[in-house]
């Protein structure tokens, strides 16, 4: 039997204070508090364990909210992009059996300038396997790795990916391994590379177009540039107007830009317009099943967002 204070307790309702409900519709998520932590390490600067601390506190003050798992534009992992997806069903259609895994390519280096010394490493990994152990050491797969005085030049660049190249179309084909709870028994599976994280030197190098600091030297388009004033001196920025003729980069749009290289006589001029839009020489991604020149390739966060726009609405 309940009390009697035990009744008043239970019975209690406290009154809906409308400003309390209203404040709370406004709530900022993860993505507006991640915004926030990010003004507040450059404002203060502050460490990245600091930040992380910090992260760790709100974590434990449920200050930062799950995601809502009703909404289906969200996507937390590659699998349920719709790249992945569209490659499942089409392959899947042709044979309901068929075992696809995906593979996701990083190329980076870095210059020693006091050995006078370089290394570029050229890896893949493989989608499907769980964050957790996506990344070990383990399950990296080395497609090359360069070594010299210097950065490797583009055209010296062309025969290690057209090494690996060769070997990832073998992939396409399909290739036997024996799980391991399968009784020693083989399975057929088909590996597709569909995407690869770059910066913007490598995109440069890997898909054969300008060099950052060029016309025409966006991956993702064919925006050209444009020259403007800064300090003492000029900078070349990328800034998309209404007049400007933009196109996204693709497969189809590659292959027009190579024709006019075909066709191109000479050099050109410094003035002369470059209706190759930036592209120097054959992109030898080109020639797997499902990777599209330009939209396969994801946008440079560490030069385009944190070290550009963030710093320049910050300083």
């Amino acid at each position: 039997m309940m009390s009697d204070d035990d009744h008043e307790r239970n019975s209690y309702q406290p009154a809906q204070d409308p400003a309390t409900d209203n404040a709370q519709s406004f709530l900022p998520d993860a993505r507006q508090i991640s915004i926030a932590l990010a003004l507040f390490r450059h404002r203060h600067s502050l460490s990245k364990s600091c930040i992380n601390d910090l992260c760790e506190l709100l974590r434990y003050l449920g200050a930062i909210l799950p995601e809502p798992d009703n909404d289906c534009s969200r996507i937390r992992d590659v699998q349920e992009g719709e790249v992945r997806r569209n490659i499942a069903v089409q392959e899947l259609i042709r044979d309901p059996r068929k075992k696809i895994v995906t593979l996701l390519l990083n190329s980076d280096g870095i210059v020693l300038k006091k050995l006078s010394r370089s290394i570029w490493v050229t890896c893949m990994i493989i989608n499907e396997l769980p964050r957790a152990v996506r990344f070990n050491i383990n399950n990296i797969i080395i497609c090359s790795i360069s070594m010299g005085c210097s950065k490797p030049k583009k055209r010296e660049f062309q025969s290690f990916i057209a090494d690996w190249v060769y070997e990832l179309r073998q992939l396409e084909l399909g290739f036997h391994v024996s799980p391991l709870n399968s009784n020693k028994n083989f399975v057929k599976m088909y590996a597709y590379l569909i995407a690869a994280t770059l910066d913007k030197p490598a995109q440069a190098l890997l898909m054969n177009i300008n060099d950052p600091v060029g016309f025409h030297s966006c991956v993702r388009c064919t925006i050209r540039g444009k020259y403007v004033q800064s300090g003492n001196g000029t900078i070349r920025v990328f800034i998309k107007s209404t007049e400007d003729d933009i196109e996204n980069r693709s497969n189809v749009l590659y292959d027009k830009h190579i024709f006019i290289l075909s066709k191109r006589k000479s050099k050109l001029k410094p003035n002369e317009n470059d209706h190759a839009c930036g592209q120097q020489g054959p992109c030898l991604l080109r020639d797997l099943s499902y990777f599209n020149v330009g939209q396969s390739c994801v946008a440079d966060s560490l030069r385009n967002v944190y070290a550009g726009t963030f710093v320049s609405i910050l300083s």
